[in-house]
């Protein structure tokens, strides 16, 4: 089967973990991963003789807005697979004082 027409492995759906708080901390470890991810983009980027001036200048911001693009939706991807869900709130016992 060609690689394309089967489903990725992060496609498959995934059982609700038994713990309340691994949720939470899938989802920052996914935002972790974004902000080391776009630091270490903006290091390789920041040398100054890192692209020529000139004819390679609009090529090199294209090079870089694609590359930030393209982390934005691996973040966008992992988060859409570990949804926030809101904390369940408790209610009060109903007491009657009849």
């Amino acid at each position: 089967m060609p690689p394309l027409d089967r489903p990725a492995q992060h496609d498959r759906p995934r059982r609700p973990s038994p713990h309340p708080d691994s949720r939470t901390a899938r989802r920052l470890r996914i935002a972790d991963d974004l902000l080391d991810r776009l630091e270490a983009l903006v290091d390789r980027h920041r040398d100054p003789t890192a692209h020529e001036p000139g004819l390679y200048t609009a090529l090199y911001a294209e090079l870089v807005t694609a590359e930030v693009a393209h982390e934005l939706a691996m973040a966008r991807s992992a988060l859409r697979r570990t949804p926030h869900v809101p904390p369940t709130r408790h209610r009060a016992p109903v007491t009657d004082h009849a």
